[in-house]
Formats: C-alpha cells, structure tokens, sequence
C-alpha cells in the first residue's frame, strides 16, 4: 500500500511543476490583454475622432453583409477591422498588421455585439462577447486565447442556466483566423 501512494506522491510532483508551468503562461496572455485591450479602444476613439472632425479614416475597414434568413429574417453582419501598419524608415507601408475586429450582428429578435482582439503580432488574444439575453439583462462572454489560437480561459456574466455557451467560445476560436484571413486577403492586393 506505501508502495501505491508513493508512486502516486511521485507522479504528482512530477505534474505540479507542468501545472503551474500552464498556470504562468495562461496569466500572462490575460495580463497582456488586459493591457492591450485597452490600447485597441483608445486607436478606435482615436479614428472615430478623426472622422467627427472630417479628417480622413485612418487604419479601418467596414464589411457590411445583409442577408435575408428563413425563420429569422434579415440579419445585418457588420465587421470592422483595425490595424497597424508597419512602416519603413520613409514611413512608407510595407505591410499591416490586423489589431482587432469588432462586429455587430442580429439573429432573429437577438442583437449580437463581439471583440476579436490580437496581439501585436497579429495572433489571438481576447474576445468579448455582449448579446440579449432572452430573460434578464445582457449576457456577456470573455475568452483569453494563446497566440497559437487556443482557448485558455472562459468567463461568462448573466448567462441563463439552460443556455449552453460552449458553441459561443468554438465559433469564436473558428472566427479569429477566419478574420485574419480575409484581412490579409484584402491588404495583400497590389497597387
């Protein structure tokens, strides 16, 4: 019976150091999105600030799709996507780098509102997520992602009991690449 518990004692310590190995990097990507997070907001004040004053848009793109759904109507799916450019010594644009996503969409009588949020080197970082609760107030859903696209951590606020979120954070992994795809199709074209 030692025998048993000691080997189980040493494989657990074997474990620990991987756990909290996990731990660390997982606390790194939210602290990083914690901070960036609010760096993408403030670019989104920023160009929307330009626009008010009639100063060219600078480093956004607005998709508008419409579409009219059997049994849910017409659904309206805006998507704007935020960027950098990187620059040469000239300030020239070699290229762009995809900062953040922001999309608005309706499903039947439900108005959908997300984030996808990247980190400086154009990979996964956050989403969020609001969207009408079909009782009670607004439900909310946040996801910390690693760079290689992986969910890392899941949080949700006002989610009802019976509403299962699980397809809510899958289509949000699909959707980051996807997003990223389609923004580096339409700023790969030549000039």
């Amino acid at each position: 019976m030692k025998a048993k518990f000691v080997v189980i004692l040493v494989m657990m310590l074997g474990v620990c150091p991987f756990l909290q190995a996990q731990d660390k990097k997982v606390d790194e990507r939210v602290k990083l999105a914690r901070q960036i997070y609010p760096e993408r907001l403030e670019q989104i004040k920023t160009i929307r600030q330009y626009e008010a004053d009639d100063i060219p848009a600078i480093n956004y793109l607005t998709a508008v799709r419409k579409q009219n759904w059997a049994g849910s109507g017409m659904s309206t799916d805006k998507m704007e996507f935020y960027y950098h450019e990187i620059d040469d010594e000239y300030d020239l644009p070699l290229g762009y780098t995809l900062a953040m996503v922001r999309r608005t969409y309706n499903v039947g009588g439900r108005n959908f509102f997300e984030e996808f949020v990247y980190d400086d080197d154009g990979n996964p970082l956050f989403w969020f997520c609001r969207y009408d609760s079909f009782e009670g107030p607004k439900a909310e859903l946040r996801g910390y992602f690693d760079a290689d696209g992986t969910l890392l951590r899941t949080l949700d606020k006002n989610v009802t009991g019976e509403e299962d979120v699980t397809y809510n954070f899958a289509a949000a992994t699909r959707n980051f690449p996807r997003f990223k795809r389609a923004f580096d199709a339409l700023y790969e074209v030549d000039y």
